[in-house]
């Protein structure tokens, strides 16, 4: 339940436990009672957005974070590469002093870009979260991406490359991302690419931080146990600066329709084979339902030890070590993913059976009984999630960034408890139709 408690310029809140008078020049404030408890939302007089929740944790976790990832960037890479630099220096600190003023208060701080948003994250003490987000806003107003460090992150983007090729399973993920999206932005990772990382210069990421970090732009969220009124006091003097910007986000691109069969193998030096098949379904909607549906087939799928793809291929077969499927969960074009790792011999027999499901789906459906036992799994994965505070901030800041709100915390769970069995196979007849596939084989196959 929303309740609109006040729209003003100047917001007097009187603290009881001091009876004193702050003025807190805050546009809106809302108190947004979710299943985690209550959370504050508020906009500054800046534009800056809020989100609050106090509990009665050790340590708080405090993100920042703008509405624009790799998406908006000119040469891939560069938004990931503002976000960490931001961390690299400022007018005021070394990287080192950054580092060792986040230690002293028993902190880690770590900088993170999707496609979507780009984010710092620190986890502290919820006594020291004044101290943290004095360092934290200096970081964000105040980089000097300094050529050496640009130069150093370029190289470590480039090892983080090298790192996921010589892993068969991310290799094989990112491989199908790239082949299935084709030229659509979601197909390149967000750290950017060998041929693009180092062409980027210093002023590539000056320009995109003066575009995209301003502050009707940026979101901090503080989870922890804190008083909301003492963070916003605190945001108000220390992002007092922080200016307005004329920020647009650009419209996600669409896909050009899948009209048939995408098939590619490539070598890897594994000695297994890793598969990746998917299909294009809706992202994620306020209204629409169609991504809940997704979400649920695919844990009927390959969700767990009890999903029909497991029980069929793994348990009683054992033709793979490991297969699951999921929804990726974008708010564009999003994907519904069949993955396994198996003896090269067998990827053939065991695409044809996961594809035979898929199929028995579509023809026959599922019975109530089943998509009810399903919801039941993926709400207790859910809840296992709610448990996390890091988690917790980290979706409130990800579904305030992609205009869901946060009262999509909880509209998401209602939405999957409200698939029916019927829903299951129109989804399924609907959007599983032509499917990509990548497939990383050994060399010597």
């Amino acid at each position: 339940m929303k309740k609109i408690i006040g729209i003003a310029i100047g917001l007097l809140i009187i603290l009881s436990s001091c009876s004193q008078v702050i003025l807190l020049k805050a546009q809106t404030v809302e108190e947004v009672e979710l299943s985690i408890g209550e959370i504050t939302r508020v906009v500054l007089e800046n534009g800056l957005t809020l989100l609050i929740k106090d509990s009665v944790s050790p340590t708080a976790t405090i993100i920042f974070a703008v509405k624009n990832g790799s998406l908006n960037e000119k040469k891939p890479g560069t938004a990931s590469l503002v976000a960490q630099c931001l961390l690299e220096g400022t007018q005021k600190r070394t990287a080192e002093e950054i580092a060792t003023e986040i230690e002293t208060y028993g902190g880690i701080i770590s900088a993170v870009c999707d496609h979507h948003v780009s984010s710092l994250t620190t986890i502290t003490l919820s006594e020291f979260t004044d101290e943290i987000l004095e360092i934290m806003s200096d970081c964000v107003l105040n980089p000097t991406f300094p050529e050496d460090a640009v130069e150093r992150k370029k190289s470590e983007a480039i090892d983080i490359l090298n790192l996921i090729e010589d892993n068969p399973m991310f290799s094989a993920l990112l491989r199908f991302q790239e082949v299935f999206y084709e030229d659509h932005p979601y197909g390149v990772s967000p750290v950017g690419t060998k041929d693009t990382i180092p062409s980027i210069n210093r002023k590539d990421l000056t320009e995109f931080y003066q575009e995209y970090y301003t502050s009707d732009n940026s979101i901090l969220c503080v989870v922890g146990d804190v008083s909301v009124e003492d963070i916003i006091k605190t945001a108000e003097g220390l992002f007092a600066d922080y200016k307005r910007g004329l920020t647009l986000r650009e419209e996600i691109p669409s896909l050009s329709p899948k009209t048939k069969d995408v098939k590619i193998t490539e070598k890897s030096n594994a000695n297994s084979s890793y598969v990746a098949i998917g299909f294009e379904v809706p992202g994620v909607s306020l209204v629409e339902k169609d991504w809940a549906t997704a979400t649920v087939l695919s844990a009927l799928l390959g969700g767990g030890g009890s999903s029909r793809l497991f029980k069929e291929i793994r348990a009683d077969r054992g033709l793979v070590y490991s297969i699951n499927a999921g929804y990726s969960g974008q708010i564009g074009p999003a994907t519904f993913i069949i993955f396994f790792w198996c003896d090269p011999g067998n990827v053939e027999e065991v695409t044809s059976l996961a594809l035979k499901e898929i199929e028995k789906i579509k023809n026959e459906g599922v019975s109530e009984e089943e998509v009810s036992e399903t919801i039941k799994f993926v709400e207790e994965n859910i809840k296992l999630l709610y448990e996390n505070e890091l988690y917790q901030a980290a979706i409130l800041v990800s579904y305030e960034a992609l205009d869901l709100g946060v009262s999509f915390f909880d509209k998401q769970t209602e939405q999957i408890k409200e698939v029916t069995a019927e829903d299951i196979q129109q989804v399924a007849n609907e959007y599983l139709d032509f499917y990509t596939l990548v497939e990383l084989e050994p060399q010597n196959v």
